[in-house]
């Protein structure tokens, strides 16, 4: 997906995933996406390994329930787009490695993966989450719910170029919540009785959480 930048200039816009994904939510399917490791969608260059990263987090945010690798278009049309080279090494361009981190990402976020729902505006209203400060870049925040009743708290770096330091906050009556983060770096932490929480979110990357009410909450 595209947006145009003045003229015939053109970038990819990522955030575009989510939109085209939630845009299927009418025909009642489970989507899937897939992500563009090798095929030009920037004047002939091929992607970023930060911009396969970004695909990956808007296809989430979106509700992807499966992602598919498009990475084989090595040795047709005399290309040489793939992850390999001619002779079956790695590019070092990092988009290999990024495939291999985002599987894993995927493996940790299993349950959010297949059975994530939005989270309903009186879950929004009630916990008051939102982004009140980002360093480095612009953070979208997401809420997303699973049968079992926890919470999944996702935040998207959407700079291609810079870190993030996004502070997260919840309103003042919300329960007091633990937050185990299940991307790299993973651990389990409070947001206190301020009702902060601080994550660090690599270029266009993501932080995911799961939240549980913390057995010192009065609620």
């Amino acid at each position: 997906d595209y947006a145009p930048v003045g003229g015939w200039a053109r970038k990819p816009e990522m955030s575009l995933w989510e939109t085209r994904l939630n845009q299927f939510r009418h025909f009642d399917l489970p989507p899937q996406a897939v992500l563009q490791a090798h095929v030009p969608f920037l004047d002939p260059r091929v992607p970023k390994d930060v911009e396969l990263r970004n695909q990956f987090w808007w296809a989430m945010a979106g509700g992807a329930r499966a992602f598919f690798f498009e990475c084989a278009y090595n040795f047709t049309h005399f290309s040489n787009r793939g992850l390999l080279t001619w002779d079956l090494r790695e590019q070092p361009d990092g988009r290999c490695d990024e495939v291999r981190r985002l599987a894993e990402t995927a493996r940790r976020l299993e349950s959010m993966i297949a059975d994530g729902q939005p989270a309903t505006g009186r879950m929004w209203t009630s916990l008051g989450a939102k982004v009140t400060e980002a360093n480095g870049g612009a953070v979208a925040l997401r809420l997303k719910r699973t049968p079992d009743g926890a919470l999944w708290l996702l935040l998207i770096n959407k700079s291609l170029d810079r870190a993030s330091r996004a502070t997260v906050t919840l309103a003042d009556d919300a329960p007091h919540f633990t937050a185990q983060e299940l991307t790299p770096g993973a651990g389990t932490r409070e947001f206190g009785r301020e009702h902060r929480l601080v994550a660090e979110i690599p270029p266009g990357g993501g932080a995911c959480f799961r939240l549980a009410t913390a057995p010192s909450s009065p609620h």
